[in-house]
């Protein structure tokens, strides 16, 4: 019998810090019906988040600075850089104010978005249809200060080079032409159409 006994705790003992109190597992397991809170970062393992009905809804954060909102995309943690944030979709603010809803990529992708949606407007960058460029109002490629490495000197002179029909082997912009020199001429043209004593009489040349 004291074998069984031995190595065995006394009825009366306590726990370190090797086990989890019951307070400290109810918040690790949550059940998510209603409203809840959740502090900290959850992990979801090889499984999806699914919502029938309700929303995401983001709250504005308690700060008098600027703050950034969203869905992130972020390395995994067999990366080079594990957890590194790679793009997101979201919002960015200050304060109690919405500045812009963005998409974008990057470490911050509510810097330098893609795509901009402002209170009155809308900012694409770099906008392509078919991967073809658009170029937009605003465009420097639209202005009269892009270069024309491929056009001649003499093509961008303010005065330009005039020329004589001789000179560019074309004829005098008042000429006439013999009747031999039109190819299609016809051999008879009618001149005119009379009667005479009840008989019409056709002079053709």
């Amino acid at each position: 019998m004291q074998d069984d006994i031995d190595g065995k705790a006394a009825s009366s003992h306590t726990h370190d810090d090797r086990y989890f109190t019951e307070s400290e597992i109810n918040s690790m397991v949550v059940k998510l019906t209603g409203d809840q809170t959740l502090s900290g970062t959850k992990t979801i393992n090889s499984n999806d988040l699914r919502m029938n009905g309700g929303s995401v809804a983001y709250l504005r954060p308690a700060t008098t600075g600027g703050w950034a909102k969203g869905f992130w995309w972020q390395k995994n943690a067999t990366d080079d850089v594990p957890f590194e944030r790679i793009g997101g979709i979201g919002v960015l603010g200050s304060n109690m104010n919405v500045t812009k809803f963005y998409i974008g990529y990057g470490v911050s992708p509510w810097s330098g978005s893609a795509l901009e949606i402002y209170p009155n407007y809308t900012n694409a960058k770099g906008l392509k249809v078919n991967n073809v460029d658009v170029i937009i109002e605003g465009d420097s490629r639209l202005t009269n200060a892009r270069p024309a490495s491929d056009v001649y000197s003499w093509a961008k002179a303010s005065s330009k080079p005039s020329y004589t029909a001789s000179e560019v082997g074309a004829a005098a912009a008042s000429h006439n032409h013999t009747k031999s020199q039109i190819t299609d001429f016809p051999s008879n043209i009618i001149r005119q159409v009379s009667f005479s004593s009840g008989t019409l009489v056709v002079e053709v040349v």
